[in-house]
């Protein structure tokens, strides 16, 4: 590539440039498991990956694990997008029903309408990390 510059004119400055290499984008889609195939049998050598992971509720750690499996084959994953099928847009919450109910409340109808069901009475790990995050934010408020 070259490069002229005008900065100085009548005086006219001539640059060569090194372009640097193209690398690839790609686009990769499906659950948890599809991606570890994916990753596992594609060529992903000096590549760029964005990774939209279908999923029918949470599960921590899933994105680390997609990220590692698409890296051991020399990929780079420049974000997993993480989706499901499910998102009932009309059960979202107005302004006013926000304002009257409680974070754990909001947080309950947010997860009904993701996943087409209250959080299981098992979810205590997401509970209580919701629970650490509400603490999290009520010190920032006070300081």
């Amino acid at each position: 590539m070259s490069l002229l510059d005008f900065s100085e004119y009548p005086e006219l400055r001539y640059e060569s440039l090194e372009v640097p290499l193209f690398q690839e984008l790609c686009q990769v889609k499906g659950t948890f498991d599809e991606l570890l195939v994916q990753a596992s049998e594609g060529e992903w050598e000096e590549k760029y990956i964005e990774v939209r992971m279908l999923v029918d509720r949470p599960a921590a750690g899933c994105s680390d694990a997609i990220r590692k499996a698409f890296s051991e084959k020399g990929g780079r994953v420049l974000v997993v997008d993480v989706y499901t099928e499910r998102h009932d847009s009309a059960a979202l919450l107005s302004a006013e029903e926000v304002r009257i109910k409680t974070p754990e409340q909001i947080f309950e109808a947010y997860y009904q309408s993701a996943f087409g069901s209250a959080p299981p009475e098992d979810f205590e790990e997401l509970r209580a990390t919701f629970g650490e995050l509400l603490e999290l934010a009520g010190k920032e408020e006070e300081q």
